[in-house]
């Protein structure tokens, strides 16, 4: 009883200091949604990066949010620890907003190599936040989510993969004005995205081979005069392939290759192509002790540049710790937002003529990415804990930048800046304090960030406690999740959701605001059901309940404001042949 004091206490004592320091409870600073927003790694926004699902792949051009293309509450069935058989897993979840989220998990098993797989996602909920009036044409957003996998294996251990996957996603975009929000655009977009791999070998020779294609159909609907309407069309195929031939015992090399191809037509940005191939060759080693891998290569894109390619993964492994280093340094295709056609012309009060308000370059320099990680992982008794430093660099960086120029015109401009670098660390660590009982925490920070980084604060951090009993003679798995998250050091980026662009607002003031929450979790599992709700920003509640008036914080964008709370109440049940 005493531990469990303690651990409360520390717990008690953290957010309290948090707190005094300026963390102020308000409204969630994130968008809630998961329909749209950008995602940092090491210092680089999501924009342009190809997100890989083996078989599939999604094209970075306006795919920004990785939740959106997942199914997020199906993790219940496990390939690997599944028995052959019949599988099939009904998840439903319910709570504010009028959200309304219905998922399914169909598996077929007939061996450890060979599945057929169906999943589905429906998700709809009303217009964001309430705020829109009836009479404005209120709407809300609704989407789908489907895919099919299939796997076989051969006798000789070649397997064969193939999966298709279709994604539909409808919503209204709120458009404020003087306190005043109305429904300013309907968005609709349409992905299907189809993939095959085959795993194989010959001889002592191990390769793999993936090809795959991504269709994605983008529109916007004006329903406010000054709310922008555009449209976009995006083809991208992807071939990739790769190869390891053994030396000796524990050396061996290997090549690769990847070619992808992307056409893009707007009404807005113009008629577009890309292509882009890399390859690279190298060494692998494996001891008992040192693990490493490096290469290096070529890569292009047409048209555009070439450059040369290298990476390299170094891991030192001791009784209880590891230290690695990763090195990585490639092309980095622009997204064709970046290096379209000027678009959403105004007028200009000096003279007759129209102006462009958002202006590409058409004739903006590929950049290279040059990322560095280096860290350590420890493990002693019943901690564990993770450290890693990483700088990241741009050559040259691209961004898009908003000023007011004369006669009080705002221009969405892309800036240049011939190199640009951004240093940060990460860290990990979990302790099992008692039983099943463990306190977590984890963080990201990045040291003095510039503009054009694409990240809406600075830190960001979690600290947890999880607790887990089993109840009434172990037939009632209860659980109980209480965590603290912290963002500090909001930039001056913003994200402008019917645009679906971000830019950095030179025209207002960094606000360097901090903001934390308490996130409470209940899940209760008795045999092949299992109960949760989840309620984020318990602060928030209970300050409304007792009459106060929560502080409003910073959001991802000043054109879609975040929610007070959300809360969540799911079922699901987990069938078995």
């Amino acid at each position: 009883m005493n531990r469990r004091k303690q651990l409360l206490s520390v717990l008690t004592l953290i957010v309290s200091l948090l707190r005094a320091d300026g963390f102020t409870t308000g409204e969630v600073p994130f968008e809630w949604s998961g329909q749209w927003g950008l995602v940092q790694r090491y210092g680089f926004s999501g924009w342009g990066v190809e997100r890989v699902m083996p078989p599939l792949h999604f094209d970075g051009n306006f795919a920004h949010w990785p939740a959106r293309y997942r199914f997020p509450f199906l993790s219940g069935i496990d390939l690997e620890g599944s028995e052959p058989g019949f599988n099939t897993s009904l998840w439903y979840r319910t709570g504010d907003y009028n959200l309304d989220e219905l998922s399914l998990d169909i598996l077929s098993k007939a061996s450890e190599k060979r599945y057929t797989r169906f999943r589905a996602l429906k998700k709809n909920f009303e217009d964001y936040h309430g705020l829109l009036d009836p009479l404005a044409q209120p709407g809300g957003t609704v989407q789908q989510n489907y895919r099919f996998d299939h796997v076989t294996g051969k006798s000789k251990g070649g397997q064969w993969r193939i999966a298709s996957a279709f994604y539909l996603t409808t919503d209204a975009i709120p458009y404020g004005a003087y306190g005043i929000w109305e429904k300013g655009a309907e968005r609709s977009e349409k992905i299907i995205s189809n993939g095959i791999s085959y795993n194989g070998n010959r001889g002592s020779v191990k390769y793999r081979v993936e090809g795959s294609s991504f269709l994605q159909r983008y529109r916007t609907k004006r329903l406010l005069e000054s709310v922008t309407q555009w449209s976009a069309d995006l083809m991208s195929n992807r071939l990739h392939a790769i190869g390891e031939m053994p030396v000796r015992k524990g050396f061996s090399l290997f090549l690769s290759g990847t070619g992808r191809m992307s056409v893009f037509n707007s009404d807005s940005l113009g008629n577009q192509s890309l292509s882009f191939m890399g390859i690279s060759g190298g060494i692998r080693m494996r001891a008992s002790a040192l693990e490493s891998r490096a290469g290096m290569g070529v890569s292009a894109v047409s048209p555009g540049e070439m450059t040369p390619n290298f990476h390299g993964h170094f891991r030192l492994k001791r009784e209880k710790s590891e230290l690695f280093l990763d090195l990585r340094h490639d092309l980095f295709p622009l997204p064709f937002q970046f290096t379209g056609r000027p678009f959403l012309f105004v007028p200009d009060s000096f003279t007759p003529t129209m102006v462009p308000a958002v202006r590409p370059d058409s004739g903006a320099t590929m950049p290279t990415r040059t990322v560095m990680r280096a860290g350590a992982e420890m493990r002693w008794g019943r901690a564990s804990g993770e450290v890693t430093l990483f700088a990241s660099q741009a050559t040259p960086h691209h961004y898009f930048e908003s000023t007011t120029e004369i006669a009080g015109i705002k221009m969405i401009r892309l800036n240049s800046d011939q190199v640009l670098k951004v240093t940060g660390a990460m860290w990990d660590s979990r302790i099992n304090y008692f039983r099943d009982w463990f306190l977590s925490m984890r963080g990201i920070s990045l040291f003095g960030s510039e503009s054009g980084w694409g990240n809406l604060f600075d830190h960001q951090g979690e600290m947890a406690l999880r607790f887990r009993e089993h109840l009434f003679q172990k037939r009632m798995d209860a659980r109980i999740n209480l965590s603290f998250n912290y963002w500090s050091n909001r930039t001056s980026f913003v994200w402008d959701p019917i645009l679906n662009m971000g830019y950095t607002d030179v025209t207002t003031a960094s606000s360097h605001n901090t903001v934390g929450i308490i996130t409470a979790e209940f899940k209760a599992v008795i045999s092949s059901v299992e109960i949760s709700y989840v309620l984020t920003n318990v602060q928030y509640v209970m300050e409304s309940a007792s009459g106060g008036s929560p502080g409003t914080t910073f959001s991802a964008s000043p054109l879609f404001p975040p929610a007070g709370r959300l809360a969540y109440f799911s079922v699901r049940l987990n069938l078995n042949d």
